[in-house]
């Protein structure tokens, strides 16, 4: 069998080009693998002494502790699978005593996680709950 070089250096050109190409295409805003983030900011006025229930099924809440009168919900929704992803998921906000935010997951399977940072007044009582799945 004679060794043709030509054809050799064609074949390594062809496979180069076949594993380098599909890390480049992306599909619906982000390839598979490729972190795509939407953010969720909103500030809600509340009453002294309200107490805060936070639920959130996939990812982290960090509560911090300000000045003032006001809640600020800051969220950041993670998927590698694609902005579609965000539709499965909704943040719900309920005003009142207890004020409450809560990751819904509204069509499954959602393969997003949503990490929280509330921002609330020191004399807020606070209560979470994370239901890692």
């Amino acid at each position: 069998m004679k060794f043709n070089r030509n054809g050799f250096l064609l074949v390594i050109l062809v496979l180069t080009i076949a594993l380098v190409i599909p890390g480049c295409i992306t599909i619906d805003g982000g390839g598979i693998g490729t972190t795509t983030t939407d953010t969720f900011e909103e500030t809600y006025a509340v009453t002294a002494g309200a107490r805060l229930d936070v639920q959130n099924q996939n990812g982290s809440i960090t509560i911090v502790l300000g000045d003032g009168d006001s809640v600020v919900v800051h969220a950041v929704k993670h998927t590698n699978y694609g902005k579609s992803e965000f539709d499965k998921v909704q943040i719900e906000v309920t005003k009142g005593d207890p004020f409450t935010v809560v990751t819904n997951v509204v069509r499954e399977p959602a393969r997003v996680s949503v990490d929280y940072e509330i921002r609330v007044p020191r004399s807020m009582l606070v209560r979470t709950a994370n239901d890692e799945r």
